[in-house]
């Protein structure tokens, strides 16, 4: 039990293309943490959460709900990438305000742990997706309903009509360069 104590262990589970790795360091017996260290990272169990064959993580001794100050914090931030294998509007919209199999929501990761949880090698890809989800936002709010839920229907409706079978990057760049602005129709 000793040298299990003084073990650190890395647990990595692939559903579909995306990837979540947790790492969970034992304290070591006998020695104070050093100054400044925090709680233990989050444990995630997969417990018999399973559904579809896909297993449902659930983390606990999270940290408070503010981007983390300190080293010691930001390991316990959990790591997440953008799943590449959203490729509509509506998945999109679905992943970021409620998350998936294995992946809490964008919103509240982004709420909790601010930029932190996400990879650096996936900024563009973050930013990209971001900007959609801002776009049907600002166009709920034009129509007096941010945060109804049928009119951020009515909006990826319209946007799903206006670029069927588009890309999300596609999507994107008609965004950033005003093009589906210009081809939104009037209201009527």
């Amino acid at each position: 039990m000793d040298e299990l104590s003084k073990a650190s262990y890395t647990v990595t589970i692939s559903p579909g293309r995306s990837t979540v790795v947790q790492r969970l360091e034992m304290p070591k017996r006998g020695r104070p943490r050093a100054p400044g260290r925090g709680a233990p990272s989050p444990q995630l169990s997969t417990g018999d959460e399973e559904q579809g064959g896909v297993p449902q993580l659930t983390t606990a001794s999270l940290p408070p709900p503010s981007p983390p100050a300190t080293a010691a914090v930001a390991s316990n931030v959990p790591r997440f990438e953008v799943p590449l294998d959203i490729r509509s509007i509506p998945d999109l919209w679905l992943l970021w305000r409620y998350g998936r199999a294995g992946m809490p929501s964008i919103e509240s990761l982004e709420a909790n742990y601010g930029a932190a949880w996400r990879p650096k090698s996936q900024k563009s890809v973050f930013c990209g997706r971001k900007a959609i989800v801002d776009f049907i936002l600002g166009k709920s709010r034009e129509r007096g309903g941010a945060e109804s839920a049928a009119e951020q229907s009515r909006v990826i409706a319209q946007m799903e009509e206006l670029c069927p079978k588009w890309s999300l990057d596609k999507v994107t760049k008609a965004i950033k360069n005003g093009d589906l602005e210009r081809r939104w129709p009037p209201e009527a």
